[in-house]
């Protein structure tokens, strides 16, 4: 959610709310907008590798540093945080390092195994993690030599499986092939789109877990 302002009281608008937001990182009082141009500036980072580190889309990210738009306080407690913990390694990555493959070998398969509940709540509850988290799960069939031209990009994260054929997903500049059993785990602000490499039918599971 994001305040579209006009013009005539935006620079006002966002010097004014600026006095009330306290980086707690560094105990001053700053904007938004120089927050995030100034991070870019000291780690020589594009909208779209910020946007990966943020978990904010680039589009919202470039209305936000020109003062276009004033983001909802989510959405500045989000930015705020990311950039205050960013690893080096995450912003020398950048987009590549947004996504993680499992191919089928990989797979761990269990019979009747119990799960420790008691201690995976545990873990949620140390992580700070909310036990009610919006997910929304697909099942998708794609026409054989099924192709797209435009590009996803979305708040959240996405898991998506082969279930039968074999796909291929560009995740911004980079191509990742999955066959059958294979599966792919990737920020979903990351520019991404799924093609149909099989002449026949292929189908996928795809879950997005929401912000």
């Amino acid at each position: 959610m994001a305040f579209y302002l006009s013009s005539e009281y935006n620079n006002e608008y966002m010097d004014f709310i600026s006095d009330y937001y306290v980086d707690v990182e560094t105990e001053s009082s700053v904007s938004i907008s120089e927050k995030i141009s100034n991070f870019k500036k000291q780690h020589n980072l594009s909208t779209n590798k910020l946007s990966v580190i943020t978990g904010v889309e680039s589009s919202l990210l470039e209305k936000i540093e020109d003062r276009k738009v004033y983001p909802s306080l989510k959405i500045i407690h989000q930015i705020s945080k990311a950039l205050g913990h960013a690893s080096q390694d995450l912003i020398e990555k950048g987009v590549d390092w947004g996504f993680t493959v499992i191919r089928s070998d990989e797979v761990k398969e269990r019979k009747n195994a119990r799960l420790d509940t008691d201690h995976v709540l545990e873990e949620i509850e140390k992580s700070g993690i909310s036990h009610a988290i919006p997910v929304k799960a697909y099942l998708i069939t794609l026409e054989g030599n099924y192709k797209k031209n435009d590009f996803a990009s979305h708040a959240g994260e996405e898991f998506v499986k082969v279930d039968k054929g074999e796909v291929k997903v560009t995740l911004h500049d980079r191509e990742v092939i999955l066959k059958e059993g294979d599966s792919v785990y990737f920020l979903s602000v990351i520019p991404h789109k799924i093609e149909n490499l099989a002449s026949k039918e292929s189908k996928i599971t795809v879950i997005i877990y929401m912000d």
